[in-house]
């Protein structure tokens, strides 16, 4: 989790509030590029979880900070044991 929030606050840095909101959490493909920043070999579908919920913890703060609701929780899939493939 310490890996996946190092990357997105990285990514963020200097990006607009309205470039991370536009992030789609559920979108497996959008994710390629942290999943790039984490370097290694694969894409560990535990990380892409992590990244979700990242993504989630990020938008939320700024939508606290602006003063605006928090929307549900999405449903994100819990992690398995494969490595997602570039399609995914």
């Amino acid at each position: 989790m310490y890996a996946a929030a190092d990357i997105l606050c990285e990514w963020a840095r200097g990006k607009s509030f309205d470039e991370a909101m536009v992030l789609d959490p559920l979108d497996i493909p959008g994710l390629a590029p942290f999943f790039a920043l984490l370097g290694g070999p694969g894409r560990p579908d535990d990380a892409r979880e992590k990244f979700q919920y990242v993504i989630v913890a990020l938008q939320n703060a700024i939508r606290a900070h602006r003063g605006e609701l928090l929307p549900p929780t999405p449903t994100i899939e819990p992690p398995t044991d494969r490595d997602l493939d570039a399609d995914a």
